[in-house]
């Protein structure tokens, strides 16, 4: 008998919500003293890059790097690297057989919210004016299922893997993205103060209205960083996949088409 989980809730706004850490913290508690209790084998959980600290591309971040993303006061990044940490010590501590896959941004298939696939999405219909100063690492979501897959019998028990794929500015990302789509990019760099300003009044409107705000105040930050990751770990030790960035677009495009979501 095999546990693994993948629930989480991934909502940025509003920034803090009860029901992220009932969903991403409490609820990983429950789940591994079932699997103490139950004496199951092997339990594999889906945390987030987030959890550690990014780096430039020169020297991108690995599961060395400590949590820095509290200073963006996101539940989201808490709670996951609070239910991160308290897995961790439960291994070390009580011996419980988890190993931790840490996703980058993923593109894919089956994005049925849709999630991450929003950013092709709106490319693909012109929301898109612009481009920040920062960047991402962008991984297949099929690559993150094999890693998770492979994890069960060549991952460590208490370790971490960055499921991390190719690191691209957002300028570069967005380039390739409407390659594939066939539509054409954004060209317009948004400097760093015009989207803090955007992300404020965001904020701002947010909690007036009730209603999520396409760019709040900590997303225009994460939008200026730079957060770049290594995947060496996963490759070598879960033989983790890495399919072309394109490749991801494309698949995922195509399901959005074919499920009517364009």
């Amino acid at each position: 008998m095999i546990a693994v989980t993948g629930a989480a809730s991934t909502q940025i706004w509003p920034a803090r919500g009860k029901a992220l850490w009932d969903i991403n913290f409490h609820g990983v508690q429950l789940l591994s003293k079932v699997v103490l209790e139950k004496k199951i084998p092997k339990l594999i959980h889906i945390g987030t890059a987030n959890s550690f600290a990014p780096g430039p591309k020169s020297n991108p971040g690995s599961e060395e790097n400590p949590y820095t993303d509290d200073r963006y006061g996101l539940d989201y990044q808490d709670s996951k690297y609070a239910a991160q940490k308290f897995l961790l010590e439960a291994a070390s501590k009580r011996g419980l057989p988890v190993t931790i896959i840490n996703p980058t941004f993923m593109f894919g298939a089956y994005d049925t919210k849709p999630g991450s696939g929003q950013m092709i999405l709106a490319l693909y219909e012109g929301k898109t004016p612009g481009y920040t100063r920062g960047g991402k690492s962008y991984i297949a979501a099929k690559d993150v299922a094999v890693a998770a897959v492979n994890a069960l019998r060549m991952g460590r028990n208490g370790e971490c893997y960055l499921a991390a794929g190719e690191n691209l500015d957002y300028l570069e990302a967005f380039t390739r993205i409407c390659r594939v789509l066939g539509v054409a990019p954004p060209r317009l760099p948004i400097p760093p103060g015009l989207s803090f300003i955007v992300g404020v009044l965001g904020s701002v409107s947010g909690r007036i209205s009730g209603k999520a705000p396409r760019i709040s105040f900590p997303m225009a930050r994460l939008a200026n960083e730079d957060c770049y990751y290594s995947n060496r770990k996963a490759v070598e030790e879960l033989a983790m996949p890495q399919t072309p960035f394109e490749v991801g677009v494309a698949e995922a495009i195509a399901w959005f088409k074919g499920n009517n979501y364009v």
